[in-house]
């Protein structure tokens, strides 16, 4: 089982209200990573297109066909979720509870569990031992239209940092999180390596 890797980057953390468009979006398959935008042409050898959503969907579905799991961050963006919608065939009601299988949606499966109400820079933290590159209380107030490439530079590690997290909760069936109720880091249990079906 593989992974690939959907990671939209807003400059503005409020994007649903005031920025419709993503800065870039980063997708990598464990092998290679492909930034999308407009603002910067290319980045240090990195492959490096324009941000158009039929490519970007391309690539989703040729990826959950070759049976990778769709891993993001927020697969209810609203620039993903209704590639996700058009791949099912059915109403949006009924789209994102049958994705389950196919995805990995961090924030999502964090949230449902008990006991912990984690973030995923919460675990990588326990996890991996760092940050996670994007975090909302210091990505901001480093990124300005002056510093795009910083931008590319954050996602990219970012999403290599999701990757990571999903390899290590696919491969160990587990991710570490610290309890909000006892403090304890404990592991616990996920299910990111079932096999999906479209």
């Amino acid at each position: 089982m593989t992974a690939f890797v959907v990671n939209p980057v807003y400059a503005n953390w409020s994007h649903e209200h005031n920025q419709t468009e993503p800065m870039c979006i980063v997708t990598y398959d464990g092998n290679k990573i492909v930034v999308y935008s407009d603002t910067v042409p290319d980045y240090k050898g990195t492959t490096v297109r324009k941000i158009k959503w039929t490519l970007i969907k391309e690539r989703i579905t040729d990826a959950v066909f070759r049976g990778d799991k769709l891993v993001s961050v927020n697969l209810q963006d609203d620039r993903i979720k209704p590639i996700w919608i058009e791949l099912r065939g059915v109403d949006a009601e009924n789209a994102i509870p049958l994705l389950f299988k196919t995805t990995v949606d961090l924030t999502r499966d964090l949230a449902n569990i008990d006991a912990h109400r984690s973030t995923v820079n919460d675990a990588i933290v326990e996890t991996l031992g760092h940050d996670r590159m994007l975090n909302r209380h210091k990505s901001p107030s480093t990124w300005t239209k002056s510093n795009a490439k910083r931008i590319i530079q954050d996602a990219i590690e970012d999403t290599l940092t999701i990757y990571d997290l999903w390899e290590f909760g696919a491969t160990k069936g587990f991710i570490r999180l610290r309890s909000r109720v006892t403090g304890e880091v404990e592991e616990v249990q996920v299910n990111w390596n079932q096999e999906g079906e479209i």
